[in-house]
């Protein structure tokens, strides 16, 4: 026996899951009665609840309540002088086969005060086994349970399962894989009263046919146990030692550490412990199987597995505890990292600081696919797991060394902002992208603000051009994958961040108030002219005074290398040259008016302009309709004229992309190219 917690792997399930996924079929359920406890009674639960039946009809009820499942078996002995079984006792409490049905469904199938079905619901262990036999990758489960919440929960997924439950059903058995799915009631089934064994007696042994099938499914099949504590089972016992070939990994799943024969039985087999309920761990198998297959996985994707787990949580009814509890783990791990643990921040060399990177990056994997998930399908509950855990790396660590190491803490909350940003706008959650940029940063000696001290580009600059590049493809597979969007659409998403990004950056500057307010009448001014008649002198004078309003604005922005397109529009108005985003020109045009919103929180409620919108919000009562909608028309003021300032900086980060190629090679004829990536490292 082997504990799963001892295997140095981030997450035990995964060599596991992946052996699953990879061999479909090959592996078969056992479950004992931990996996139905809560949703049925307990097969010796049931038994002393018809002695303490038999009890009262005889008048004995001082006895009826002392019963256990201790003393029950010595009770029916002593009292009627044969071996207790349910035959027996169900004889002395319903003397008819009919009478007899009824009171089994009254513990498997009650009803309510009103008579109506009040059927048990399958546990989530249940339903997750049951999500793996619809995928193919379980087809046999053995239950020494007389209930059916595995055909319940079966039957939820669409399967319809080949049911034995009898040694005459066993007999015609047809061959195991030429079945969907088979449940094998090891012990019988509630609806025949004559199938259930529970005492010691009755488990010594299974008749021919049944016993044939055991050691058949035993032998050929790796073994997920549950819920089975191995102490009544004789028969089984012998029959896992006797046949059972170690062709595949065996699970062994328990709350607590194995004890006594199922240690023993354990460690014969070669199982796995896992140590977990059985609700949580067929869960998180379930999980890992799903996403493997859904991605075609060749190898164990531990991000696509906690991605597939939190989205889960997330669509449940119940508290994302789970979510929440898998988030804190997975970033409490970067804690963990020697590259974000230094006592010494002198860098011998680049390939030194190329080894810190890539371990923050490798370590960064799950944190930033967990991240992007909850900022696309979270909410404003589950922004605060993950918040603060960038402002916890927003910092350059303050001692003395080479800037580099200090500034190895940004490089987890660069990608972060990124994850996460990217996320939101995937959920056109724009309120929460505004949230993420005025993160504060924590111990910066040069007061940069989060968006300076996380652009991308940037913090990635003093990497080798080997690792920087591959670096970032892997990032962006990561995330993309995370938020499930195609490439056309990631790209996409990614520039509209980049250019939200520069508009926050240009928002949050302290002086942006004022030189918005110089470039308010040009910018009215230039859109008037253009309407009337655009390319006339007029509406060229209005261009150039606009762009003279625009410039202190845009050298707020300190982006560097952002992942955009810029297109050469050729010479359009005022016979000048003109680039332009597509995707920020797409902004200005239609600005979203949540986006509007959520943008005019990052003025700040202590700026005067502001501070006037809000109070004539509030006394709204008491003004005009076109009073009160001034706060509004304030911040929609804003937003265009940063998203202009944006559009000019990214127009003279295209031009110097030009004016590179033109002078990279002298004396080269060359062609102005018609459209420039911003990132683009070929041209550097």
């Amino acid at each position: 026996m082997t504990d799963s917690a001892g295997t140095g792997i981030d997450d035990p399930y995964l060599p596991l899951a992946f052996s699953m996924h990879s061999t479909p079929g090959a592996y078969a359920v056992l479950a004992g009665a931990g996996v139905s406890f809560g949703a049925v009674p307990t097969a010796w639960e049931i038994m002393v609840n018809l002695a303490q039946r038999v009890c009262r009809v005889r008048g004995d009820e001082a006895v009826a309540a002392t019963l256990t499942g201790d003393t029950v078996e010595d009770w029916f002995v002593a009292t009627f002088n044969k071996p207790l079984t349910y035959g027996g006792i169900l004889t002395e409490v319903a003397p008819g086969q009919h009478e007899r049905g009824a009171v089994l469904r009254e513990f498997f199938e009650p009803t309510d005060a009103s008579g109506a079905a009040a059927l048990p619901e399958p546990t989530a262990a249940h339903r997750a086994i049951a999500r793996l036999v619809a995928a193919g990758t379980v087809r046999v489960i053995m239950t020494m349970n007389f209930d059916h919440l595995f055909e319940a929960a079966l039957r939820e997924v669409g399967v319809e399962p080949v049911v034995v439950a009898t040694d005459s059903a066993a007999k015609g058995l047809p061959p195991l894989h030429t079945m969907e799915c088979c449940v094998v009631h090891l012990h019988g089934s509630y609806r025949d009263a004559n199938s259930m064994l529970n005492t010691d007696d009755e488990l010594g042994t299974y008749k021919p046919h049944m016993d044939a099938l055991l050691r058949d499914i035993v032998g050929s099949h790796g073994l997920l146990i549950a819920g089975w504590s191995a102490q009544w089972d004789h028969a089984l016992r012998d029959t896992l030692r006797g046949n059972y070939r170690p062709f595949y990994t065996s699970a062994w799943i328990n709350p607590s550490p194995l004890r006594g024969d199922a240690h023993d039985v354990a460690t014969a087999l070669g199982a796995l412990a896992f140590e977990a309920t059985a609700d949580e761990a067929f869960t998180r198998l379930a999980d890992a199987v799903t996403a493997m297959r859904t991605r075609k996985a060749r190898h164990p994707m531990t991000a696509a597995v906690i991605v597939e787990r939190i989205k889960r949580d997330l669509a449940g009814a119940q508290p994302a505890i789970t979510a929440h509890d898998t988030f804190a783990a997975e970033t409490g791990r970067l804690e963990g990292l020697d590259a974000l643990n230094l006592t010494r921040f002198h860098l011998d060399d680049r390939n030194a600081y190329d080894a810190l990177v890539a371990q923050i990056d490798e370590g960064c994997t799950v944190p930033v696919a967990a991240t992007a998930t909850l900022a696309r399908w979270g909410t404003d509950d589950t922004d605060r797991w993950w918040l603060p855990v960038i402002e916890q790396w927003a910092h350059v660590t303050r001692a003395s060394g080479h800037t580099r190491a200090l500034e190895l803490p940004t490089l987890v909350a660069t990608r972060l902002v990124y994850a996460a940003g990217l996320g939101a706008i995937a959920a056109n959650r724009y309120d929460t992208l505004a949230r993420i940029f005025i993160v504060p940063t924590v111990d910066d000696r040069l007061d940069r603000s989060l968006l300076a001290l996380t652009d991308w580009a940037r913090q990635h600059g003093e990497t080798s051009e080997s690792v920087r590049g591959p670096m970032r493809e892997r990032f962006a597979e990561t995330v993309r994958d995370a938020l499930r969007l195609s490439q056309v659409r990631f790209d996409a998403v990614w520039q509209e961040f980049e250019v939200l990004r520069m508009t926050a950056q240009i928002m949050t500057t302290p002086e942006f108030r004022t030189y918005q307010t110089r470039a308010e009448q040009p910018l009215r001014a230039e859109r008037v002219a253009r309407l009337q008649e655009a390319d006339s002198d007029d509406h060229r004078r209005t261009i150039i005074e606009l762009a003279e309003a625009l410039r202190p604005l845009a050298r707020m922005a300190t982006s560097y290398r952002p992942h955009l397109e810029m297109l050469d529009t050729m010479r359009r108005a005022g016979g000048r040259e003109r680039w332009i985003s597509p995707v920020a020109q797409r902004l200005i045009d239609r600005t979203d008016r949540e986006l509007i919103e959520a943008f005019g929180t990052l003025l700040g409620v202590d700026d005067p302009v502001t501070r006037a919108a809000v109070a004539d919000e509030e006394s709204a009562a008491s003004r005009s309709a076109a009073v009160s909608a001034s706060p509004r028309a304030a911040r929609a003021s804003a937003v265009a004229v940063a998203l202009r300032a944006t559009a000019a900086c990214l127009n003279e980060l295209a031009d110097q992309a030009c004016h590179h190629t033109l002078t990279r090679s002298p004396g080269t004829a060359m062609f102005l190219p018609n459209e420039v990536w911003l990132d683009d490292e070929t041209r550097t």
